[in-house]
């Protein structure tokens, strides 16, 4: 299974803007050269508001989850389910 980078289940969680992630992560240094990679990531992936990452995810577990399970759910409620 992939894994799933942390500012995308922050957004998925309602995190949206860069600056509320900054605010919880801390503003030092040495955090800010380990999340500049994920931002950019993030950003890379087209990935800004909360339904982008929820239905980005729901689509990595529906793929993942598609052969053994066939209740009918949205990527949305199917990434709202493993948060």
């Amino acid at each position: 299974a992939d894994d799933i980078p942390i500012l995308v289940a922050l957004r998925a969680m309602g995190v949206e803007s860069d600056q509320e992630i900054v605010q919880l992560i801390g503003p030092h240094k040495e955090y800010m050269d380990l999340l500049t990679p994920c931002l950019q990531e993030s950003s890379q992936l087209n990935l800004h508001t909360q339904t982008q990452a929820l239905d980005w995810m729901g689509a990595k577990v529906k793929a993942a989850r598609s052969t053994w399970v066939k209740v009918k759910k949205s990527r949305v409620d199917e990434a709202r389910d493993i948060l």
